[in-house]
């Protein structure tokens, strides 16, 4: 009989097995055994709702614009939405916003020639704290984060704390199928700070977002935008029971779990035995 080298879970001093040096010598005593899997168990159970409540706070912000503010429309051929503008949390205090122009033809998928020149957005975080950063696709923007602005008089949807200006030059447009990724960082900034309504500049006010697109048909250009009144917030799925039953959507243990909870069950039996 050889003394027990995991003596803190064992019940006695000594556990029935020869080998000195045995590696996990609780596992020939069933009362250790089955003390060591519920602990083991409870430790998993806790990473999990770890990593459960860390990720549960991330949230992802879309924007659709598809609808017409102020002045000419984009084609009736164009891909609608014509654009959307994603925000989501990237870390504390930090979120990515991805800009992207669906202004192609629905038939061809070629790009028609229109292109955003101010694309506006709003925060309820303190500007003075606000920074940015170019991280990938597009980078011809400038952009500014002036305390209410209106991007031009044309836009006609109220006033933003955030201006991307797009430049009007051939050669460096933002244009149907390019997309912009930015990170913006500041105290307090989370995606759902992006869910704050356009200012009053007079007459136009409630725009979570708006966009001039310039280079239509004719040489017209137009507003579009995305009101906080249009806005649909993402809902949380929830599987129905048919789902619920399919056999291909019911969980399988792992073959693992099912080896542990084997010799659980077995320590138990044979401590009862004992």
């Amino acid at each position: 009989m050889s003394p027990c080298r995991s003596s803190n879970w064992c019940h006695r001093r000594r556990c029935p097995t020869t080998d000195p040096y045995f590696i996990a010598p609780w596992a020939a005593c069933p009362r250790c055994l089955s003390h060591h899997l519920i602990h083991s168990m409870h430790k998993i159970l806790f990473a999990t709702l770890v990593a459960m409540s860390t990720g549960a706070s991330a949230s992802v912000i879309t924007f659709n614009l598809s609808a017409p503010i102020n002045g000419s429309a984009p084609g009736v051929t164009d891909v609608s939405p014509w654009l959307t503008a994603t925000i989501a949390d990237a870390g504390a205090n930090k979120v990515q916003l991805t800009l992207a122009n669906h202004l192609v033809h629905a038939g061809t998928g070629l790009a028609t020639g229109e292109y955003v020149s101010n694309w506006l957005f709003n925060v309820n975080t303190s500007l003075a704290d606000l920074s940015y950063q170019w991280v990938s696709g597009y980078a011809g923007w400038v952009v500014t984060d002036d305390v209410y602005t209106n991007g031009s008089n044309a836009i006609k949807a109220g006033l933003f704390d955030i201006d991307f200006i797009g430049p009007r030059a051939n050669a460096n447009r933002f244009i149907g199928g390019m997309t912009s990724v930015y990170t913006f960082s500041g105290k307090g900034l989370t995606a759902d700070a992006f869910l704050t309504p356009s200012a009053a500049d007079g007459k136009y006010s409630g725009y979570y977002t708006a966009a001039d697109i310039a280079g239509m048909a004719g040489g017209g250009s137009g507003s579009v935008g995305l009101s906080a009144s249009a806005y649909v917030a993402p809902q949380t799925l929830v599987p129905s029971r048919v789902q619920a039953e399919e056999p291909a959507r019911q969980a399988v243990p792992e073959p693992a779990s099912v080896l542990l909870l084997g010799v659980g069950l077995a320590g138990l039996l044979a401590l009862r035995r004992r």
